[in-house]
């Protein structure tokens, strides 16, 4: 363990005497997590979220469930001799440009560097996996086939998995998840639950042209509705409980050291209350240091209180929200 803190620390001096390394080391990772989190949601649509039957396929919302919509719309008109799979990968890319020119003006630079690599390599690996054996030998098994609810739950987490580890480099998977987190990140709050209203949306919207493609068979469209609102939850729970970006902690301190919380100030972008609190058995007047701090920040945070008071009584606390001026770092 030692050793490996002090290769860290040579690591993290190295790039800050090198900020363009820095830089380059950065937008590396970003992409290299954004191909990682392409094949993960490639997986998922072509192995489970689509159907042999393409009646029976799962509606996933956002931009994806908007291509959907239109593929069904185009449908409607008689093209048919145009696959699936590549009117949505072309689709899908097409609909996110608009989104990677506000990404890149209203959160940031290496935000829509990430998400542009990761939507062209899910658009990209949509199209190649679908023509693998692999991923047909799965969509084919009888289990998955007659299973709605083995299709939700599995390809929910895939793209919830695909969607948090995006979210925890600050980057995204493009479509309704840059929306999302923009307006969770304006908002200091969840991205998975703006994700769940508007995929739902998406998928009521489906099903109404479903139904004016085919009224006769609206009993079908009703339950493929149904499984996909649980998918759209399964995913809003994974990035909820894997995206802590934005959960608060409620951090309460008991020491003797006056010095405490300069010390916190001086290494978290947080302010503190102090207050001044008697122990029940000894009498003994202390100092308590209350602090709210990002969910990544907690362990550092025990860590450092710890050095310093090895005595100190320390309390956590989850919140649900907080109002007032709570620093987050900018998204880059």
């Amino acid at each position: 363990m030692a050793n490996v803190q002090k290769y860290r620390k040579k690591v993290v001096n190295y790039f800050y005497d090198h900020p363009y390394q820095s830089i380059v080391f950065a937008y590396f990772v970003s992409a290299l997590v954004a191909a990682i989190s392409a094949v993960i949601y490639a997986i998922g649509f072509t192995a489970f979220t689509t159907s042999v039957d393409v009646s029976n396929n799962i509606i996933t919302g956002g931009l994806s469930g908007i291509c959907q919509v239109i593929i069904l719309i185009i449908r409607l008109f008689g093209v048919t001799d145009i696959s699936f799979y590549t009117l949505q990968s072309v689709l899908y890319f097409t609909l996110n440009v608009p989104l990677f020119i506000f990404a890149f003006m209203k959160i940031g630079k290496r935000f829509a560097f990430g998400t542009l690599v990761n939507v062209g390599l899910s658009s990209l690996f949509i199209q190649v996996f679908s023509g693998l054996d692999f991923i047909n030998i799965v969509a084919s098994n009888e289990f998955i086939m007659n299973s709605f609810l083995s299709r939700a739950l599995i390809a929910g987490l895939c793209v919830g998995i695909s969607s948090s580890i995006c979210f925890l480099l600050d980057i995204s998977c493009g479509g309704g998840d840059v929306v999302s987190y923009y307006v969770s990140m304006k908002k200091s709050t969840g991205a998975g639950k703006y994700s769940i209203i508007l995929n739902v949306s998406i998928v009521v919207l489906y099903f109404l042209f479903s139904v004016m493609q085919n009224s006769t068979n609206w009993a079908n469209f009703v339950v493929v509705v149904l499984f996909s609102i649980i998918y759209q939850f399964v995913i809003g729970f994974v990035i909820d409980r894997i995206n802590l970006r934005n959960t608060k902690m409620k951090v309460e301190i008991v020491t003797t050291k006056e010095e405490m919380s300069d010390i916190l100030l001086a290494i978290f972008p947080h302010s503190a209350t102090l207050s001044t609190v008697r122990g029940a058995y000894s009498h003994e007047e202390k100092i308590e240091v209350t602090m709210i701090v990002s969910s990544n920040e907690l362990k550092k945070l025990v860590r450092i209180a710890k050095r310093v008071d090895e005595h100190a009584f320390i309390m956590t606390y989850r919140i649900h929200q907080v109002y007032g001026n709570f620093f987050i770092r900018p998204v880059e």
